[in-house]
């Protein structure tokens, strides 16, 4: 009988290879079902059969048997067996939602699939960082505020003669950065400089204004500092100024989380009199 039989596989098709037996005229191979042992390629000369148009995702137990023929009729030699698999599809789509500390990943199921593993990239290097979730969805804990993850996810299916695995779906994202402490001055008349703390992992920072109870409006997006001043300010108006933080990835950016009253971080509310009459604030 061959010495051994090995699979190559992708999502739809399974190449058996075998090393020759000397002697024979011919291989049969075989695949088991519930009931037995079926014929599934009656005789071939060749040391490799490919099965195409499979779906993905299933199992087969194969088996190749050489034969000799004679005269007299067919001789059989044993045959040798694997197990083995048409890969899994990859994910779908894998998405996060997340917190200042954790970050939950969910994707869409693959067909046959046993499990899935989970690897993150540094460098240019990847890393298998949960070995094996039965689940279609997994959270990481305790992590930094702002911090960049690019994350995969590969499905696997579990073989009597070892894993078939599917290609990874990878996505890039973030924990969200943590809420901004702003605070306001008021150096001179009508004149207010609004500053705010650096966020770790923030790579820029959204600043909005309301006039009375109006609606807030996002003046600017800042980068690289942590202030602005505006000036001539509406006599006897009310201003309420928030800043939020933004972590930037490859896939889009993750936000701080609003507050009750729909910004990230600490409203300051105060009145400025003067006698100019408009807002022109710089950053």
């Amino acid at each position: 009988k061959p010495s051994k039989v090995t699979a190559t596989t992708t999502t739809s098709s399974i190449k058996l290879t075998w090393p020759k037996t000397a002697g024979a005229t011919g291989y049969r191979i075989f695949y088991k079902t519930a009931n037995g042992w079926s014929v599934c390629v009656s005789s071939t000369t060749a040391t490799a059969h490919t099965f195409n148009n499979l779906k993905s995702g299933l199992k087969f137990t194969l088996a190749v048997r050489p034969y000799i023929s004679t005269n007299s009729g067919i001789v059989w030699s044993d045959y040798t067996q694997v197990s083995t698999a048409t890969q899994p599809v990859k994910p779908a789509s894998v998405t996060a939602s997340q917190t200042t500390s954790t970050l939950k990943l969910s994707w869409t199921p693959c067909s046959g699939a046993t499990g899935y593993r989970i690897f993150r990239k540094s460098g240019n290097n990847w890393t298998a960082v949960v070995s094996n979730v039965t689940a279609t969805s997994y959270s990481f804990k305790n992590l930094r505020a702002g911090s960049k993850f690019t994350l995969a996810v590969r499905p696997y299916i579990q073989t009597a003669n070892g894993v078939v695995w599917g290609d990874y779906t990878q996505i890039t994202t973030a924990t969200l950065p943590a809420n901004v402490t702003a605070k306001v001055t008021t150096p001179a008349k009508g004149r207010v400089t609004l500053t705010w703390n650096a966020v770790s992992g923030a790579d820029s920072y959204l600043v909005y204004y309301r006039v009375g109870n109006g609606a807030y409006q996002l003046y600017k997006t800042c980068t690289g500092v942590q202030n602005i001043t505006f000036n001539n300010l509406k006599s006897g108006a009310k201003y309420t100024f928030a800043v939020r933080a933004i972590t930037k990835t490859s896939t889009g950016n993750v936000y701080g989380g609003y507050n009750a009253a729909a910004v990230t971080g600490k409203e300051y509310l105060f009145r400025v009199r003067n006698t100019q009459s408009e807002m022109h604030p710089k950053c």
